[in-house]
């Protein structure tokens, strides 16, 4: 994943992101997406006002968890 994706998310910003698949995954529905200029301004001036953070489920992003599923993978192509 995007390390500035996650750094966001990590730090409960609300976050506007291209509408690509890989962005909808990692936000899971949490994130306003854009594919345009137009709407990324729509998208700034209807949230500026909201000033919670969201709480993103970064569970799977942890290092802890990269490494055991990268040391799996190594241990199963011995």
């Amino acid at each position: 994943p995007n390390p500035s994706l996650l750094e966001a998310m990590a730090c409960g910003c609300r976050i506007a992101a291209h509408g690509n698949e890989f962005n909808r995954e990692v936000l899971n529905g949490k994130g306003e997406y854009f594919l345009d200029a137009p709407e990324v301004s729509a998208i700034v001036q209807r949230k500026m006002t909201q000033k919670r953070p969201i709480v993103y489920e970064l569970e799977k992003y942890s290092i802890d968890k990269i490494i055991s599923l990268y040391t799996k993978i190594f241990l199963e192509l011995e």
